[in-house]
């Protein structure tokens, strides 16, 4: 009898104990243990993404305001954000053609005269194939421009139309658009109604498309600029599933590698990055635009995009054992203006396995400083002779701003930029106009 009742005066107590503490579960007093709030092992190198069609668009918009009167945008300038805006909403819209594309070839007579009327002019840094313009633009048909696009011509009157050229102006194609579009009216009225610097079109018969000459110098900013800062954990944790089946090893550069044997990370405190993974460089041939947008993915995987980025060169190569892979470089911006002459930038080798390298380094614009003149006068005096020598050399295709590093130091200053046939670019060295009190150091 007492064993039975010792039994019952359990039961009763372990369902009272039951009951206790399914309340305080309910009630939420015992809640799981909070998250530490110092950083997993590894962390996440993710970053922001980026629209494939935001690498690649124009260097410069060229506006044709009269025969003899033109201006140019550059990126971040609120009229060259609406002009392409414009253009590529027209673009999007010849993908509801149902019959496809007709091209029809013309020449360089046609395009000139075009320049000579209102339009604007697209200048790509890149030029890519109409394939690869079909695709990023999701077409139904191919636009049939098997040439890599430099230039687009928006012929806005009397009849609109769409005119490309390659890099030479050795091939142009001129589409149609039919009827015109509301939007640009309203987008011409502001351009003339803006204050834009103006340009002359020189050498027209020297270079396919003529060079863009403005009447009066140009003024840019100097920029400051700071590195990129990269933990190495973080960054290295992006790389490898697991950081506890990778050697660490520290570097007397202060450079930190990792490796599992298969791939390999570099870190420098500088905030440069290479990654090789070597099995991954022998691939299948794929489309162009697809290399593209996986190599855009990688990065936001594992850094993320900079604001001002753009495609420099994208080239298929043979890779050491059978199979292929695209090299693909990415040219860093600072206020709409290309950087040249420095190690800054993206550059990945990229298979149909996967990313077999990757390089990273960015100086970001922190700061402008004093106001810099880029002087015109002496820009005609210098590109004169250049023009009229017969040379061994490519011949010149267009000058345009940009910024290069000023030595020993993290500034950018604007400088002047000649470009020849192929892609080449060589800084012209023209002394910088400061103003007054305007020495940055």
């Amino acid at each position: 009898m007492t064993f039975e009742r010792a039994k019952t005066i359990l039961l009763v107590m372990l369902i009272a104990a039951s009951i206790a503490l399914s309340y305080l579960i309910w009630e939420g007093l015992l809640p799981p243990a909070a998250p530490s709030g110092s950083r997993q092992p590894g962390g996440t190198f993710w970053g922001p993404g980026v629209d494939p069609l935001d690498l690649i668009l124009p260097a410069r918009i060229v506006v044709h305001l009269e025969p003899d009167l033109h201006s140019t945008l550059y990126p971040g300038e609120p009229l060259f954000t609406r002009a392409w805006q414009a253009a590529l909403d027209r673009l999007l819209e010849l993908g509801g053609q149902r019959d496809g594309f007709i091209l029809e070839t013309v020449d360089q007579a046609l395009w000139r005269q075009t320049q000579a009327e209102p339009s604007l002019e697209y200048v790509f840094d890149f030029p890519l194939p109409g394939q690869v313009w079909s695709r990023l633009l999701d077409y139904s048909h191919m636009l049939g421009f098997n040439q890599p696009v430099k230039r687009m011509l928006f012929q806005l009157e009397p009849k609109p139309a769409l005119l490309l050229a390659d890099e030479s102006a050795g091939t142009i194609a001129r589409l149609p658009l039919g009827s015109a579009d509301n939007n640009w009216p309203a987008l011409w009225e502001q351009l003339e109604a803006a204050e834009l610097p103006y340009y002359d079109l020189l050498y027209r018969d020297q270079t396919p498309f003529g060079l863009y000459l403005p009447r009066a110098d140009l003024t840019f900013p100097l920029l400051k600029t700071e590195r990129e800062q990269l933990d190495p954990e973080v960054v290295a944790g992006s790389f490898f599933a697991d950081l506890s089946l990778t050697r660490r090893i520290s570097e007397r550069d202060g450079a930190t590698i990792y490796t599992d044997g298969r791939q390999g990370l570099r870190v420098w405190p500088s905030g440069r990055l290479e990654y090789n993974a070597p099995e991954q460089l022998a691939g299948a041939s794929l489309p162009l635009s697809e290399i593209l947008s996986r190599a855009v993915r990688f990065v936001t995987q594992h850094g993320g995009w900079p604001v001002e980025m753009r495609l420099a060169q994208i080239k298929e190569a043979a890779a050491v054992k059978t199979g292929v892979f695209w090299r693909l470089v990415f040219r860093a911006y600072a206020g709409g203006l290309p950087v040249v002459n420095t190690n800054f930038g993206l550059e990945l080798r990229h298979s149909s396995r996967g990313v077999a390298s990757y390089r990273r380094q960015l100086a970001l614009p922190a700061d402008e400083l004093a106001p810099a003149k880029l002087s015109s006068a002496r820009l005609q005096e210098y590109i004169e002779p250049l023009i009229s020598a017969d040379k061994k050399g490519e011949p010149v295709v267009d000058i345009y701003p940009g910024y290069a590093p000023e030595p020993g130091s993290l500034l950018l200053q604007p400088i002047w930029l000649l470009e020849r046939a192929g892609g080449q670019i060589e800084q012209i060295d023209l002394k910088l106009d400061l103003p007054p009190g305007g020495d940055p150091q």
